[in-house]
């Protein structure tokens, strides 16, 4: 309904109204329809309609619900309602849904957990779910999530590579793959990138951009980071890091991930320091789409005060 009101310029509300109208208008015509015009009508759109829930109910199966029930629990030892588990009674817990993670992961967790109520689509990606969601973008500029901000606990992948929340001091729960963490609003960023794709691929040759907030605090920070190639790669795909004025260049085997890069900055309190990627060559991969690197992990370290200029 959300898909077809936006075809047509509607609020999904305005939508269904239209659609009741039109039903309503169709079938008063009928009634002065013959008898036989008007069974051939209804027989017509008992089949269409016959025909659409069998197409939703097997889409829906196959997608989501036989994934879902017939996988293995990824945790043997964890319960499936472990959110449910961690949170204060009657709490609202948002998931923000990455394809880095497989999709039956995020169903499970909204499936089994009752205080998953929201799910939270960044920038138009994925969401793993038949419901509705939010939708939410990155201000690169300010450093935090705009959108709708509906819960005070979050589910989110740690390979995420868009962005990282800022979050309260302790998590609250870390079930592989997923982690429930506790946040703040309005939703703020530690950290955000710009040239990298929602599953943290970079494109051949242009910049990818991590940016560092301050949110009030002037740390130096340490960088790790861990970078692979596409296995049709054809030779070494080479890049270079630009960080506080110093350069780091290095290749990353095709197919293969290289030994953990360590970058060190310095972010101010009220502002923001940037770490900028240039990869080298790519290839192109089984999907259609060119690549070059890809953020197999990525993790700050706090390391100090800055040095003083």
């Amino acid at each position: 309904l959300v898909t077809a009101a936006g075809w047509l310029h509607l609020s999904p509300g305005l939508l269904v109204r239209v659609a009741v109208l039109a039903l309503a208008i169709v079938a008063a015509a009928l009634c002065a329809w013959p008898r036989v015009a008007r069974s051939a009508v209804a027989l017509s759109s008992a089949t269409v309609v016959a025909a659409f829930g069998a197409f939703e109910a097997g889409y829906v199966f196959e997608r989501f619900a036989e994934p879902a029930m017939t996988r293995v629990n990824s945790v043997a030892e964890a319960r499936r309602d472990w959110i449910d588990a961690a949170v204060p009674p009657g709490s609202t817990v948002g998931l923000v849904p990455s394809p880095l993670e497989q999709s039956t992961h995020w169903w499970e967790a909204e499936f089994w957990n009752k205080d998953v109520k929201r799910v939270l689509r960044v920038e138009g990606g994925p969401t793993f779910t038949p419901f509705p969601a939010d939708d939410v973008s990155v201000d690169f500029a300010k450093g935090k999530l705009n959108g709708p901000q509906p819960a005070d606990f979050l589910v989110v992948s740690p390979k995420e590579a868009r962005f990282h929340l800022v979050e309260e001091a302790a998590r609250v729960a870390d079930r592989t793959p997923l982690k429930l963490v506790r946040v703040a609003r309005p939703y703020r960023l530690e950290w955000a990138t710009r040239g990298v794709s929602a599953d943290a691929w970079t494109t051949p040759n242009q910049e990818a951009v991590l940016r560092f907030y301050g949110n009030g605090r002037r740390a130096r920070r340490a960088i790790v980071v861990v970078l692979s190639t596409p296995p049709e790669a054809p030779t070494p795909v080479r890049f270079t890091f630009k960080a506080d004025g110093s350069i780091r260049r290095g290749s990353v085997d095709p197919g293969g991930a290289r030994q953990p890069i360590r970058l060190a900055i310095c972010v101010p309190a009220g502002g923001h320091a940037d770490v900028v990627l240039i990869p080298g060559g790519g290839a192109r991969v089984p999907d259609g789409r060119v690549l070059a690197l890809h953020f197999d992990h990525l993790r700050t370290l706090a390391a100090g005060p800055c040095a003083s200029a």
